[in-house]
């Protein structure tokens, strides 16, 4: 079923001329079974992914590779990328927290097309997140993207807390859009935004993403 606003039909509150365009990704599969406190069983996992495909989604974020210990909700990501039967042009997108885990990724390259990576723009969440600062993150990206993109992957990027900090309040947008202007010198052709706490306001919002469109060009 297609909205008919998600063509390319004028929006009716548009500015003259003006043409809108939603694209969706879909990260239930991994930000939201990761959440869940008892796992989900995996049969289960491939059974809504394939009808979250078939349900006309485009872009699904399958899974993570992240230490199991870790995020045990998501220890059967190989099985679930194995198990999927998705239509054709559904993009298989698989999230990546650092090397190592990029190293246990490329082992199945052919079960995905995209790859994410992410980083918080606040100093206290990124450590917390994944027990490195942000420098080191950004470093590690840098040697990441080269390796994704050889692959002929796409590259994704996530910038976590980029409206406000659990632990530190506001984060300012030039550290942000400084972020993601790295991620877009790395090759990401997508960077998403995370309100990460629900700290943001459409006033600001409005303000950001002028700011952002007309500092990556480009990039989605």
């Amino acid at each position: 079923m297609t909205h008919p606003y998600a063509t390319s039909t004028a929006h009716p509150n548009a500015t003259p001329g003006e043409r809108r365009r939603v694209h969706i990704r879909e990260v239930g599969p991994r930000d939201g079974f990761q959440n869940e406190p008892e796992t989900v069983p995996t049969a289960d996992k491939i059974r809504l992914i394939d009808l979250l495909g078939r349900a006309g989604l485009a872009r699904l974020e399958i899974a993570s590779f992240v230490r199991p210990d870790v995020i045990p909700q998501l220890a059967d990501g190989v099985e679930v990328l194995h198990g999927v039967d998705l239509p054709t042009g559904v993009e298989r997108m698989v999230l990546v927290p650092n090397s190592r885990g990029l190293d246990n990724a490329l082992r199945h390259r052919g079960l995905f097309e995209a790859v994410g990576l992410f980083v918080s723009a606040s100093q206290t969440h990124n450590q917390r997140n994944i027990n490195r600062t942000v420098e080191q993150t950004m470093a590690d990206t840098t040697v990441m993207a080269k390796r994704i993109l050889a692959e002929g992957l796409r590259l994704s990027a996530v910038i976590a807390t980029s409206f406000g900090c659990p632990y530190e309040g506001p984060v300012p947008m030039e550290r942000v859009l400084g972020l993601a202007e790295q991620f877009a010198e790395a090759g990401a052709v997508e960077v998403g935004f995370g309100d990460t706490t629900g700290m943001a306001n459409p006033a600001y919002a409005g303000r950001f993403f002028a700011s952002a469109l007309d500092r990556l060009p480009g990039v989605e």
